[in-house]
C-alpha cells in the first residue's frame, strides 16, 4: 500500500496523472477506508484527478473523504479544496448551487477553526466565504466577514484583500469618501 502511494506521488510530481491515479487505486484496494494512510492516498488521488480537469469526479472523491475521514489531518484541506472547486464550477457554469456549496464548505472551516485547522487555512476560508457571499448578493454578510479579516488578521495579505473588497463595494455604491478611506 505504501509503495503504491509513493509510486502515485512520484507520477504526480512528474505530471503523469493517469498513472498516478492507477497507483493510488491499487493502494486504496488493500487498506481500511478509515485509516490515515487511506485518507492520504484518497486526497492525493483527488488532487491528481483535479489536475486532469475532472472536477465533478474530484468532488465525488472529496465527498467520500469528508464522509469517511472527518477526523483526518487533511479534513479541512479537503473542505477548502471542495469549496474552491465549487467556486470554479460556479464561475464556469454559472448558477447558485455551486456557490452555495462553496459557501457551505468555507463556513464549516471558519466555524470549526478552533478544532485544529491551521490558521492560514481559516484565513483563506474566511476570505473565500466573504467572496462567495458577495457573489450571491449577500453584501451585509460579506462586509461583516471582510471586516472580521481586518480585525482578526491585521497586517496580512488577507487584510489587504479584504480592504480592497470593501473599498470596491464602497466605490460601486458611490460612497467615494468611504472607498478612499479604506486605503488610509
Amino acid at each position: 500500500v505504501q509503495l503504491a502511494g509513493e509510486a502515485g506521488d512520484i507520477c504526480t510530481k512528474q505530471g503523469r496523472y493517469e498513472p498516478a491515479i492507477e497507483w493510488y487505486d491499487k493502494g486504496l484496494l488493500y487498506i481500511s477506508s478509515g485509516s490515515t494512510v487511506y485518507g492520504d492516498i484518497l486526497y492525493a488521488k483527488a488532487d491528481a484527478v483535479f489536475q486532469l480537469g475532472r472536477y465533478e469526479e474530484t468532488l465525488e472523491l472529496l465527498t467520500e473523504f469528508e464522509g469517511k475521514l472527518s477526523e483526518h489531518s487533511k479534513a479541512n484541506n479537503a473542505l477548502l479544496f471542495s469549496g474552491d472547486i465549487h467556486r470554479t464550477l460556479a464561475e464556469r457554469k454559472g448558477g447558485e448551487t455551486h456557490l452555495e456549496a462553496a459557501l457551505n464548505a468555507y463556513s464549516i472551516i471558519v466555524s470549526q477553526h478552533l478544532e485544529g485547522a491551521d490558521v492560514d487555512l481559516v484565513k483563506v476560508a474566511l476570505l473565500e466565504k466573504a467572496r462567495s457571499e458577495k457573489n450571491l448578493g449577500r453584501m451585509n454578510e460579506a462586509l461583516d466577514d471582510f471586516r472580521k479579516i481586518q480585525t482578526y488578521y491585521p497586517d496580512t495579505s488577507y487584510e489587504v484583500e479584504a480592504v480592497l473588497e470593501i473599498g470596491d463595494y464602497d466605490f460601486l455604491a458611490k460612497r467615494y469618501e468611504e472607498a478612499v478611506g479604506q486605503f488610509d
